[in-house]
């Protein structure tokens, strides 16, 4: 997948206004994986060290499960049964069931949190990034180390992330 020729102005202003590490995700369709295409890091010294041109599962942690909530049921047994999930970490949904109930609350909400789902420490939101058909093709997405995240911040991120997501 490459990134759309929107995305990294998007991805600039998103990491200026908030100063954490953006990133744009883009599903591949076949595979059913997502793959970071491009980030912009934070200037803060503590930051997640992001993994460019790596397939990624969509049922572990913010980015994928932002995918993976918004597509249809079909779609996702498709996922989960082509990738089974599986523990990364303590904090990952590891069963189909997990993993189903985690995406009802991010279609809930709009946009996914996770915490310590694939990386230990590190807390990210993401928000579904449509093409001009309202389908999801991607992710934009925040990682944030624990330690500077507080849970008051959510609804404030969760909003400048969603709309920066539209614009993609």
């Amino acid at each position: 997948p490459s990134a759309p020729r929107t995305g990294r102005p998007i991805l600039e202003k998103l990491a200026a206004e908030l100063d954490e590490t953006s990133m744009l995700g883009l599903l591949d369709p076949q595979r059913l994986e997502l793959m970071v295409v491009d980030y912009v890091q934070t200037s803060q010294p503590l930051r997640y060290v992001v993994e460019v041109d790596t397939w990624r599962p969509l049922w572990a942690g913010a980015a994928g499960l932002g995918v993976l909530a918004f597509l249809d049921p079909q779609e996702r047994a498709g996922v989960l049964r082509e990738h089974p999930p599986y523990a990364i970490t303590a904090s990952t949904p590891a069963t189909p069931e997990a993993v189903e109930e985690f995406c009802a609350g991010v279609r809930a909400d709009g946009y996914a949190v996770s915490r310590g789902q694939r990386t230990e420490g590190a807390v990210a939101l993401s928000a579904p990034v449509r093409d001009a058909d309202e389908q999801v093709v991607g992710t934009m997405c925040l990682t944030v180390p624990d330690n500077r995240f507080q849970g008051a911040d959510e609804s404030r991120l969760a909003s400048v992330l969603t709309s920066a997501a539209a614009e993609a």
